[in-house]
């Protein structure tokens, strides 16, 4: 670790122009172009272009409701081994009826699920960082649907990729970005910020999937849930 960095630990949070071309999967190129059309979130630092990653996550979560649906499978494309999203919700971390409440009650409800399963050893560490995140911008991105997140995936020491699916079918003021209820729940923790990226483009592919979120809130049981996602198989894949 360089001297700036053990000095500032939070530089890590600044993405060179490099850095988030490989973090978007996109050509530097591209992140030129996207700079000079005002696209992306990014700052001159030094006189250098900078980029923040919370703020990014932030920008990607807003686009995910207006972008097609052939961009997201280009950012889920990799060349590694294939999993079904089956692999990564276990019937264990399918929360069903869960209750309307603050913020807080809501990811406490989340992180409870990884805790019974024995999956997170302690809530405390990622319920924390969750909270701060929604802090920062509510990861309600609209359709009733919500994606919360750690910041740094990489800091939360995660072994492998897990999502918890929490169905609120009553729904809950989440403080969603289109002022509606979110009834469905996507809690993503991911090894590292490759595994994070594609996780949130794969959940947001599945919840725009027609009548997907009116089906889950309908489902009584985990196992409807997986059957859901199931019959979506095709389109599930991901590789991380």
């Amino acid at each position: 670790m360089s001297d700036a960095r053990q000095e500032n630990p939070n530089i890590d949070e600044l993405l060179t122009i490099s850095e988030i071309a490989q973090y978007l999967k996109v050509s530097e190129r591209t992140i030129q172009r996207m700079i000079r059309s005002g696209e992306v979130p990014s700052a001159k630092v030094s006189g250098q272009w900078r980029f923040v990653r919370a703020i990014i996550d932030d920008w990607i979560l807003s686009k995910m409701q207006s972008v097609q649906k052939s961009n997201l499978v280009d950012v889920i494309a990799t060349e590694t081994k294939i999993h079904s999203l089956i692999e990564l919700v276990p019937k264990e971390h399918i929360l069903m009826d869960m209750k309307a409440g603050p913020v807080e009650f809501i990811l406490e409800q989340l992180v409870g699920v990884l805790t019974a399963a024995g999956t997170l050893p302690s809530a405390e560490p990622l319920f924390s960082t969750l909270r701060m995140r929604e802090e920062m911008m509510s990861t309600a991105v609209g359709g009733g649907v919500a994606l919360p997140h750690p910041r740094n995936p990489e800091a939360m020491g995660f072994l492998k990729n897990h999502v918890v699916l929490g169905i609120c079918p009553k729904g809950t003021d989440f403080d969603s970005l289109d002022g509606e209820k979110t009834y469905v729940f996507g809690l993503l923790c991911a090894r590292n910020t490759t595994a994070h990226l594609r996780l949130m483009a794969k959940l947001s592919y599945l919840f725009r999937t027609t009548g997907i979120v009116g089906a889950f809130r309908k489902a009584t049981t985990a196992e409807e849930i997986l059957e859901h996602i199931k019959n979506n198989h095709k389109t599930l894949s991901i590789e991380l």
